[in-house]
């Protein structure tokens, strides 16, 4: 009986251990994409001089811009749920379905971000200036409620970054018709700040899940 006891506990810290290279790897995801979104926003908003620059058409300058972009945080993203999944090989079949689990998390949330902030470029001016607020907002919201309902993960730190993103942009509504300087300048802040706020929020679930206070 001890050594079941032993034997529980031992599965009981591993699992833990699972779960919190899971919440860490989307704290490390969130923040990434607290800088890559700053990058790209600033790039987007200069995209005329940048294309005429490059003797490129606007069109296809923000095309190729916003795919680079992505793709690049798609795959950071694919990495760091990839890496926290090779650190735990267990022969349990649960941890080791989790693991697999979290690679695809990454893979589903990459995609729906590549879609929204594709569609985002189609939104004309003046409005295409906090056309990746919402795109970010929305994206986010739908990875939280896919998640929850078809995964069965509860990620509430999703629920924060998409919440700001979303109620953040209704005052931005009002400023673009005001002063769109301004307003690019706003979006880049929030842009950073929400998806930094969430990150640090995983981290912190995901320490308090190791030492079994979750």
């Amino acid at each position: 009986m001890e050594d079941i006891k032993r034997l529980n506990e031992a599965l009981l810290v591993i699992e833990r251990y699972s779960d919190y290279l899971c919440r860490k790897a989307w704290g490390k995801t969130l923040i990434i994409w607290g800088i890559i979104s700053p990058i790209g926003l600033v790039i987007y908003f200069n995209r005329q001089a940048l294309s005429m620059s490059l003797n490129m058409e606007v069109t296809m300058f923000t095309f190729l811009t916003t795919t680079i972009i992505l793709l690049t945080g798609l795959g950071m993203t694919i990495y760091i749920f990839m890496s926290a999944s090779r650190l735990v090989k267990l022969k349990k079949e649960e941890t080791v379905e989790s693991a697999k689990e979290s690679s695809i998390h990454g893979i589903v949330i990459g995609g729906i971000w590549f879609l929204a902030f594709a569609l985002a470029t189609l939104i004309p001016e003046p409005f295409s200036v906090i056309s990746n607020v919402w795109a970010a907002g929305v994206a986010i919201i739908i990875s939280f409620l896919l998640l929850k309902y078809f995964f069965h993960d509860a990620y509430p730190e999703l629920l924060v970054v998409g919440l700001i993103l979303l109620i953040s942009s209704i005052p931005l509504i009002v400023l673009v018709m005001i002063d769109i300087t301004l307003t690019r300048i706003v979006t880049v802040l929030i842009s950073s700040i929400s998806f930094l706020i969430g990150g640090f929020y995983s981290f912190k679930i995901a320490t308090n899940m190791l030492s079994g206070n979750d």
